[in-house]
């Protein structure tokens, strides 16, 4: 037998581009050819669409299995089947199912950030992508603010907010801030941003640069 797919979710939707993305864990069986993936075609028929897709790690979380369908009919409510396939099951074993909105909602903040270095002037950043997007990811943005100084008649400046811009899904992600002053601490947080314009609560830190 097959074992079932397990961890089974919906990490990114867009109703609007008729996209969704699904994710799942599934143990290492060398029996295993890919997975069917069944789901309604609309909410009044009784047409199922079925695929067989092979077996693709995410790109951004390598241990997990993911797949982005596309030019789904236009349903508010969708429900995909996945079972796993071998050469003696091609018909698929051991079912998992989810039932989801295909309406967007406020993503996850970026998870673990933290610093990999720190200079005078520099503050290197590093977070992994969010869990669930709950829509499409259009950027980050980075919020910092100086909180105290080493000198304290020069504190505390203002920093604009940095966008940045998401192109691809990647486990984690790096920038690093500059023209920043030495001996500072400062307030970092970054937050996640979707196409349809939510925003995540930020995932913070604080930092201090170097003194000269």
């Amino acid at each position: 037998d097959l074992k079932a797919v397990e961890d089974l979710m919906v990490y990114k939707k867009s109703l609007k581009g008729r996209m969704v993305g699904i994710r799942w864990s599934y143990s290492e069986n060398s029996n295993l050819n890919g997975f069917l993936v069944s789901f309604d075609v609309n909410a009044f028929s009784n047409t199922t669409n079925t695929i067989n897709i092979s077996p693709e790690k995410c790109t951004a979380w390598p241990e997990y299995y993911c797949h982005t369908f596309h030019n789904l009919t236009f349903n508010k409510l969708y429900k995909f089947n996945i079972k796993p396939t071998s050469v003696d099951y091609p018909e698929g074993d051991n079912v998992s199912s989810i039932t989801f909105s295909a309406l967007d909602g406020i993503p996850d903040s970026p998870r673990n950030i933290k610093t990999t270095e720190i200079g005078h002037n520099t503050i290197n950043l590093q977070w992994d992508i969010p869990w669930i997007f709950n829509g499409v990811l259009k950027m980050f943005i980075v919020n910092v603010e100086e909180i105290s100084s080493a000198d304290i008649n020069t504190c505390c400046t203002s920093i604009t907010p940095i966008e940045i811009p998401i192109d691809e899904e990647l486990p984690n992600y790096n920038y690093t801030l500059v023209d920043l002053k030495p001996g500072s601490t400062y307030s970092i947080g970054v937050m996640t941003v979707s196409k349809s314009s939510h925003y995540s609560s930020p995932a913070k830190i604080s930092a201090t640069t170097l003194t000269i």
